[in-house]
């Protein structure tokens, strides 16, 4: 829990009362691709929920032990994070914030207060972000470097003390 002024951001474990929550991030996420695809809402509804579904799946398998939490803004659930922890660093295998809580400082914070957590760790902060998503330019604002790519992501990571 970290208090900033008056803005409060706490993360707590995802639950199963969260999933709506959390399908509904997803959901947001590709609104605007899906838009330019001319179906209707049930087809985008059954599309959307079958790759959140198959999304799940992937996550398990390819990241098991990683945590899977909600970021809760002044008492408002308003987005998801999925951190796997390992020996050297910590990897941010997902983060989104719904959209209405977007360009807020919410990320900024979130990122700030897991640099600190890493810093204190004596670890990195690795994460893929892909190359058209505006949370690049925040990530690179907030010291995280390109290391590597597997298009259309690039892999980027933070050290401490490299800003």
């Amino acid at each position: 829990m970290k208090k900033r002024g008056m803005f409060m951001l706490e993360i707590i474990e995802a639950a199963p009362e969260h999933d709506e929550l959390l399908y509904r991030i997803y959901a947001e996420s590709r609104s605007e691709e899906l838009s330019t695809w001319g179906w209707g809402e049930s087809e985008q509804e059954t599309f959307l929920r079958m790759q959140y579904e198959l999304r799940q799946r992937s996550y398990a398998m390819q990241a098991a032990s990683a945590e899977h939490s909600v970021i809760v803004w002044n008492g408002a659930p308003v987005g998801h994070l999925i951190l796997e922890w390992g020996e050297r660093s910590i990897r941010i295998v997902n983060v989104a914030l719904l959209a209405d809580y977007r360009n807020q400082g919410i990320g900024s914070r979130l990122i700030s207060s897991l640099q600190q957590n890493a810093a204190g760790a004596g670890k990195s902060i690795v994460l893929n972000v892909d190359a058209a998503n505006r949370a690049r330019r925040l990530y690179e604002r907030l010291g995280f470097r390109p290391f590597g790519q597997s298009i259309p992501y690039t892999w980027m990571e933070w050290v401490a003390g490299d800003e």
